[in-house]
This record gives C-alpha cells, structure tokens and sequence, in this order.
C-alpha cells in the first residue's frame, strides 16, 4: 500500500484557530447522548450532579453527600455515590480514494486536503473535551487506526505521516466493515466525497446508525464536479476506474446539475429523516469556514 505523508496540514492550523475550537460551548453531551437514548455513565466517582445509586452512611463519610431526601421520607442516613460521564468515543473516517485528489493541478485545494482539516479539527474539539478519538481512512477498505489513543492535539497530527493512497471506494464493503469495528455508545463522524449509488450509501448509512451510534457525514465536493464549469468539449476520466468520457458540457449540464442536485437532496434528507447529522460542503468555500459550519451540529447557538 502506498502511503503518502499530509502532515504539513498541522500547521495550517493556527494558534487563534485552535483557540477558538477550544473555547467552542458544545451541546453534543445533551444533543449526542439524547439521540443515544440515554447518558453513558461509568462507575467512578466524579463530580457530576448525577447520582446513579445510594449507600449506607458510616462515620467519616462527607456529611455533604448526604441525601436529605431519603432521610426524611426513609429515616436513615444514605450517601449518594455520584456518577461520572464516560468519555464519549468519536470515530473519524476520511474517504482516501482517488477522486479526493481531486483537483489535481497543483495550485488548486484537493478535496482531501480540506478533508484532513476537517478531520483533525473536529478531532482538537473532541480531544480537549476529553474524549476518546481516532482517525481512520478507508477507500475500497477500512484503514483502522492502530496504536494508542491520542492525548494531545501532536498525537493526533501523527496519523497524517502515512495516509494510505487508494484507487476505487467500495462503500458496500466499507460499511459491512464499519458495522464490525464500532462500539455502542459512540459518535461517528464520516467525511467523503461520495457519488454514488444512493441506495447501498442511504442503507449503509442506516445500518450504521442502527448501532446505537449518532452518525455525522461531512459530504464535500467540488464546484467543478457539480457543475462542469467548463464550455468547450472535453474528454473526462474517472479518477478511480479510468473510463473515458467524451461531453460537452453545454449539451449536458443541465441535466447533470439536476441529478447532481437530487443525489445531494436525496441523501440530506434520507439521513437527516433517520437521525444523522449531514452536511454539504463546498470545497472551494474557506477551509476554517467549513470546519466551523460543520462543528456547528454540535455547538450550542
């Protein structure tokens, strides 16, 4: 497997920009955990406001944590032993396929470019609030993240050293994947450029979801794929199974926006209807712009 290393995108982010993501008031521990159907709670004691259980007074026990109310309705002395959240695992996906090199002249943003940025953005936010998150990359498989957990934005950057370069996505097979490594309880994040067939990408997506996971997809695309922008006759080759496709543009482009603009809309409101956040995103829109519409399903307004 080829593997090529992005970490140059660390440094795209600036300390006025990390210090913004910091300060973000998240609602993703109301907003997030509702759609999970309840808080995930472990059994440490913390500082919380929540009380899962009670016991028995015994002398030298913080007379503070008493609960008065069942004193006066029971006459006994109990403590409540407080609850403490778990910290929420977020999993971050970043389509890798070959169309995500897309464009490819060399003074043009690709679409992965902007797709790491967000995904390493997104993963500061979650780190800082203290929960567990990973990167993956997948094309026509799964590329799990391997070694421990990250602790600080630095160990974060660390995946963007080898970022494996694929051919063809597989979406079919990705999300059978998917399904087998997540856990309940988790947040989803997918960011990709997919055009695709809606059905298997909507069941795919479905499935997923009917882990008890929230699953946000971050969709981006290029203005020059959505559209052909050009005048003149020109010949088009997937990126990813080389066919080529002689168009003009002219004779075509209405039609194509059209369907373009349908597939978006379908997949919106497919996922949106059963429960995932889904956001399109321009690639050609300022990068910093992107990353804070698409943290802005998470941000309390």
């Amino acid at each position: 497997m080829v593997e090529k290393s992005f970490y140059y995108i660390k440094d795209l982010f600036s300390p006025d920009i990390l210090y913004k993501l910091s300060r973000l008031d998240l609602k993703y521990y109301s907003t997030v955990r509702t759609l999970l159907k309840g808080q995930h709670i472990s059994k440490s004691v913390g500082p919380n406001i929540e009380y899962a259980e009670h016991r028995e007074y015994v002398p030298g026990d913080d007379i503070r944590r008493i609960d008065w109310k069942v004193l006066a309705r029971q006459d006994r002395l109990s403590i409540k032993l407080q609850q403490e959240e778990e910290s929420l695992p977020v999993e971050i996906f970043v389509d890798v396929s070959r169309s995500m090199y897309f464009p490819e002249k060399n003074n043009l943003i690709k679409k992965l470019e902007n797709a790491l940025f967000l995904g390493l953005g997104t993963g500061f936010v979650f780190l800082n609030k203290k929960d567990k998150v990973r990167i993956h990359f997948f094309s026509d498989s799964v590329f799990n993240y391997e070694g421990n957990l990250p602790l600080s934005f630095g160990d974060l950057c660390n995946v963007l050293m080898r970022v494996p370069q694929d051919e063809k996505s597989d979406f079919k097979r990705i999300f059978n994947q998917i399904i087998e490594f997540i856990s309940p309880g988790s947040l989803i994040i997918f960011i990709t450029d997919a055009i695709t067939d809606e059905d298997i990408f909507i069941k795919g997506m479905k499935m997923i979801a009917g882990k008890d996971v929230v699953v946000a997809t971050a969709h981006i695309l290029s203005s020059f794929e959505i559209d052909l922008i050009r005048t003149k006759p020109v010949i088009y080759l997937d990126s990813e199974i080389n066919n080529e496709l002689n168009v003009d543009p002219l004779y075509i482009r209405e039609n194509f926006k059209q369907r373009i603009s349908s597939f978006i809309q379908t997949i919106s409101s497919e996922l949106r209807k059963n429960g995932c956040i889904y956001t399109f995103l321009l690639n050609e829109n300022n990068r910093v712009d992107n990353l804070f519409k698409f943290l802005s399903n998470f941000v309390n307004q």
